[in-house]
């Protein structure tokens, strides 16, 4: 919605823009807050990131190992499962995004149902367990490569650098 405006930007686009910004202006003295996300803010015009507008960042980073247990422990939670220690299992899910792991889990869980219905007419649960998970770690192939990874990493540098970077654990409170 805020993309940089140049000249090679149609005139609708630049107008939008325009109009975004005007209506970001000293939006929180009105009450007003507003959370942007971009997987790539280099391509946000700089107009937007002044204060009294979006007045802050923060990087997001690839949750950590403890962050992925506890997104895999939570959707598993609803689920049949046998009881597992996920840290090994975690220890392969490498550049593997909170979506991947969620998806990890989703893949299991239809992959035990299409075992059940493949064993009708009996009614026995199938539990979905680490051998089903590591399966399809091995299979899917994680969203973001080495160079986004990279990419990410730079843009984090550029952003933080005016500023003193403060890490925090990004992930659930239990």
């Amino acid at each position: 919605l805020i993309q940089i405006r140049n000249q090679e930007m149609s005139l609708g686009a630049a107008a939008e823009t325009n109009m975004f910004l005007t209506e970001l202006d000293n939006c929180a003295s009105r009450g007003i807050y507003v959370i942007c996300t971009s997987n790539d803010p280099s391509g946000i015009d700089s107009a937007a990131l002044r204060s009294g507008r979006i007045g802050e960042s923060y990087y997001v980073p690839l949750p950590d190992k403890e962050t992925k247990r506890d997104i895999m422990d939570l959707r598993l939670s609803s689920l049949p499962h046998n009881e597992m220690n996920l840290m090994p299992i975690i220890d392969k899910t490498y550049r593997f995004t909170s979506s991947d792991i969620a998806q990890v889990v989703e893949l299991a869980a239809s992959k035990a149902m299409s075992m059940m219905i493949s064993n009708l007419p009996s009614t026995e649960v199938v539990k979905i367990d680490e051998k089903m998970i590591t399966s399809i770690i091995s299979e899917m192939p994680p969203s973001l490569t080495v160079e986004d990874i990279a990419r990410h990493e730079q843009i984090h540098q550029r952003y933080t650098s005016r500023k003193k970077d403060v890490k925090q654990r990004i992930g659930f409170n239990f």
